[in-house]
């Protein structure tokens, strides 16, 4: 992989975003119209649009984070707040806003808010595959 400043050279970040100190962004991201703060890890193969991330959050691999961005203002921006962690593969949708220190399971879609220090836990049917009879 190569690195400028941590963040890696197929990563495409638009004009309009700023990150902070100490980036670390794996290959094949997406970054547009956003704020990341300092010290921030985003895994491989992540999109962020329109959103406002703090400092230390971690963003797992395959994680989409999508806003609404209208002309030239964020209409329903996403916060995330300080030390936030999102495990890989979520869907994190508009208007959504993460606590500090929140947890947020890998695999789930979230629409709702999740408190400060708080887990968000994706409620999954599973259902058995077996032959009734």
């Amino acid at each position: 992989m190569t690195e400028k400043n941590g963040i890696d050279h197929q990563v495409d970040i638009c004009t309009e975003t700023k990150i902070g100190k100490n980036p670390q962004i794996g290959p094949f991201c997406e970054i547009k119209n956003s704020r990341i703060g300092d010290n921030c890890k985003i895994g491989a193969g992540v999109c962020i649009e329109s959103a406002v991330i703090g400092n230390n959050v971690e963003i797992g691999q395959n994680c989409t984070l999508v806003g609404i961005y209208v002309g030239d203002k964020i209409e329903r921006k996403i916060v995330i707040e300080d030390d936030a962690r999102i495990g890989a593969g979520s869907v994190i949708l508009p208007a959504v806003k993460i606590g500090k220190g929140a947890l947020v399971n890998a695999g789930s879609t979230l629409h709702g808010d999740v408190p400060a220090y708080h887990e968000y836990v994706e409620k999954v049917l599973i259902r058995s595959c077996a032959p009734c009879c």
